[in-house]
């Protein structure tokens, strides 16, 4: 199932706008708190520019943090669409962007 979603993934960055980037996470949005925490903890940090944006854009950190979570957790694909502001996370299902973008995989 993650293989598929991370095949899935890849095919996907060739249609993503400029700046807009995906990973993968939690079905259930109540798990999205000990999933972004975990990945926090993993992702590389730079103590002066440390942003939401640089731990999700991290598939080895989100990767990690998907090992987290409950076994049999479902995945889904996000995708990101980042604005000026940092502490606001825009972001939509991969099917929702796709239709929005007239995408195709």
């Amino acid at each position: 199932m993650l293989q598929q979603l991370q095949d899935q993934a890849d095919n996907l960055q060739h249609h993503l706008k400029k700046g807009d980037y995906s990973f993968i996470g939690p079905q259930d949005q109540r798990l999205f708190e000990t999933f972004m925490r975990r990945a926090n903890d993993i992702a590389p940090s730079n103590p002066f520019d440390h942003s939401i944006h640089d731990v999700l854009s991290n598939k080895q950190a989100t990767l990690a943090a998907l090992k987290a979570l409950p076994a049999g957790t479902p995945l889904r694909i996000y995708v990101v669409t980042p604005t000026h502001d940092d502490s606001v996370l825009p972001f939509s299902t991969i099917e929702d962007y796709c239709s929005n973008h007239n995408i195709v995989l």
